[in-house]
């Protein structure tokens, strides 16, 4: 009787510490008008980890996936209520680039005085006409052929 009451603690404990330090997820998606005349994607999208597919259309998705180690899915949701991952676009016509980035600068996200561990990342899907994706830095990370691609920033 003895050993069932310890090994029901430990099963407690160990419950509690995985209740405190899960991982909230969230996916955010959003769409960008990409004319026929957009053949180059710049992203400016901080850290995060990045896939790139083509897809039929002409707009560019993006699935935004947010991990984080919040204590409920409440405070995720504010934050995304609050626009911390909205994107935004910017034409440059003249050139034929497409440019994505972060709307804010987000800074390092504090829960009871604790950063909080956050991973982000996206999937983009591109329409068959854009046959470049940059860095902010001006590295292509993609061009041309219909292969995924993933990299890590």
């Amino acid at each position: 009787m003895n050993r069932f009451r310890i090994l029901s603690i430990i099963a407690l404990f160990l419950c509690f510490i995985q209740a405190v330090h899960c991982q909230i997820s969230q996916t955010i998606s959003s769409a960008h008008a990409a004319a026929s005349q957009i053949n180059q994607l710049v992203l400016d999208l901080g850290e995060g980890n990045v896939e790139v597919r083509k897809t039929m259309g002409s707009r560019v998705m993006i699935e935004t996936t947010v991990k984080a180690a919040v204590p409920n899915d409440r405070l995720l949701g504010f934050l995304v209520e609050q626009g911390r991952y909205e994107l935004a676009s910017n034409i440059d016509d003249t050139n034929g680039i497409l440019r994505i980035n972060n709307r804010k600068n987000n800074s390092v996200l504090m829960v009871k005085g604790q950063p909080c561990q956050e991973t982000i990342s996206y999937i983009i899907y591109i329409p068959a006409h854009i046959q470049f994706v940059k860095n902010q830095l001006g590295e292509k990370l993609y061009g041309g052929d219909n292969n995924p691609l993933t990299f890590k920033k």
